[in-house]
């Protein structure tokens, strides 16, 4: 997917300059951070995240789910059937890409199995799948979507990538809230 016609160059000028701040001031934050009013699947989310990171996958969770557990949607906007939240990813070399691609009915990596849910609603876009996917005994559904990058971006660039998806493809109207992962050792 290419929103507006742009694709992510990969940058991690965001990264570098929380870093920066964070190195010289001890207490800087470049994102708002919260602390979560819930945290029903957070061990999963979290899980995911640091299985992509790992994979060198830069990617983030947007829309119902970091809402939710910010606090600001009640629990029946998750009882949709269709799905909990948005994760993009960026289209790079990674283990992800190829089984996305090809709307695999079946795949998995690391210890995350996905299930594809649904070859109707997105026929006819190519970066957009539904999937179930599985961890331990938690199963949640997701709107995988696939980014369109100008090099292979790196996990650092996750702070970059989010406030490309703000500001060329969310467009809710209310605070917007994403959970990223970030390498610990930079």
């Amino acid at each position: 997917m290419r929103p507006l016609g742009m694709v992510f160059d990969g940058s991690t000028s965001l990264f570098e300059t929380q870093r920066v701040l964070c190195t010289s001031i001890r207490h800087a934050i470049w994102l708002t951070q919260f602390t979560p009013v819930r945290h029903d699947h957070l061990h999963f989310v979290h899980s995911l995240l640091q299985a992509c990171c790992l994979l060198g996958i830069c990617c983030a969770f947007t829309g119902l789910y970091p809402a939710y557990i910010a606090g600001v949607l009640d629990k029946n906007c998750l009882e949709d059937d269709f799905c909990i939240s948005h994760l993009y990813n960026n289209k790079n070399t990674s283990a992800i890409l190829q089984p996305l691609l090809k709307k695999a009915s079946k795949f998995t990596i690391g210890f995350f199995d996905f299930q594809f849910r649904s070859r109707e609603a997105f026929e006819h876009y190519v970066d957009y799948s539904a999937y179930d996917i599985s961890y331990e005994s938690v199963t949640l559904n997701f709107l995988l979507v696939l980014v369109d990058t100008a090099v292979d971006c790196s996990p650092r660039a996750f702070l970059n990538f989010v406030e490309f998806i703000w500001h060329n493809i969310e467009t809710f109207a209310f605070i917007k809230y994403a959970i990223v992962c970030t390498p610990r050792n930079t």
